[in-house]
């Protein structure tokens, strides 16, 4: 039987969301009851997630507006390129009149079985474990992209834990999370740069059908700020030019059906160091820290092999005659 699951996601941005729910709609071992979309001008994110889901066929699946701004200071990320070739920008989608805090609480009391994929900020799913008491514990679990446990090294240079978008983003939201009594399976960064999709990955995406060619073109736009982002970070010729994008969000999504990862339980203190919000890996019991399943290693070419396998099998299935 396929797992339920609830993804909430910023997608719009960085491209892997977009990667990351159609790995999802091409998945049978998942049954998606709803898409919360996290982030700045989150209602028109949400509208291109809905595009996408019509692409894939899924348009029955419930799309709810999230949060637009963090529990704290501050603001979420907009770049500009969002949506780009993929929807208009007078194009209408219909989505749900509820919001995404009301549908963590609708959601949760209609499934007793549902699992959570958050692969955006923790500023929805936060503000619903503060208005609902208890609504974390309903969840079999919750899969979160983020953190930053270990070294995260690419291209022979480590990566400083600034680079974590989905937790430093919104530091009291994801406290609010790592804190509540949720069942949490962490997939940090320090994994997740292990595994991206390359520029022929993109060309054979962009020859599969409408939903492909949305993909290839989401990662084309997203593809320059990335390599300036991790140049920036001290990365600089070291780049390997043929990776298009990260996938951090996909790999999360498929670690609810496969077995990609090794994981380990770790103790994980929420904190602030140097202005960074942290994910701190402490001795076992340490008061302020909570056990946390956290991945730290992955088969990245076994991942990548099936997620090409099935996005282009997926996107060409749903390619119109």
């Amino acid at each position: 039987m396929a797992k339920k699951v609830l993804i909430d996601t910023d997608i719009g941005t960085d491209a892997d969301d977009a990667i990351a729910l159609s790995l999802a709609m091409a998945s049978p071992e998942l049954e998606i009851v709803g898409v919360i979309v996290t982030g700045k001008q989150a209602r028109y994110r949400s509208q291109l997630a809905k595009k996408l889901l019509v692409l894939g066929g899924f348009s029955h699946v419930p799309v709810f507006v999230g949060a637009d701004s963090p529990v704290g200071d501050g603001e979420l990320y907009w770049f500009g390129h969002e949506g780009q070739g993929v929807i208009d920008d007078d194009e209408t989608q219909e989505l749900d009149n509820r919001s995404g805090i009301e549908a963590y609480r609708d959601l949760a009391h209609k499934h007793d079985d549902l699992e959570v994929i958050a692969i955006g900020s923790m500023s929805t799913l936060a503000r619903a474990i503060d208005a609902y008491p208890g609504v974390a514990e309903k969840f079999v679990k919750v899969t979160i992209m983020g953190g930053h446990v270990r070294t995260a090294i690419y291209a022979d240079t480590t990566i400083g834990p600034g680079i974590d978008y989905n937790l430093c983003i919104d530091p009291i939201a994801s406290t609010t999370v790592l804190e509540s009594d949720a069942n949490i399976t962490l997939i940090p960064c320090d994994v997740t740069l292990q595994t991206w999709l390359t520029t022929t990955d993109v060309d054979l995406l962009a020859g599969a059908g409408p939903l492909g060619q949305a993909l290839a073109t989401s990662v084309q736009a997203w593809a320059p700020i990335q390599r300036a982002i991790f140049t920036g970070v001290g990365v600089g010729e070291n780049y390997d030019p043929t990776n298009a994008d990260f996938l951090h969000d996909p790999l999360t999504v498929a670690t609810t059906f496969t077995d990609v990862c090794g994981y380990e339980e770790i103790w994980i203190e929420p904190t602030m160091v140097d202005g960074i919000f942290r994910t701190m890996e402490r001795p076992s019991e340490t008061p302020g820290s909570t056990p946390v399943r956290c991945a730290i290693t992955v088969n990245a070419a076994d991942f990548h092999g099936m997620l090409m396998e099935r996005l282009l099998a997926f996107a060409n299935e749903n390619t119109p005659i």
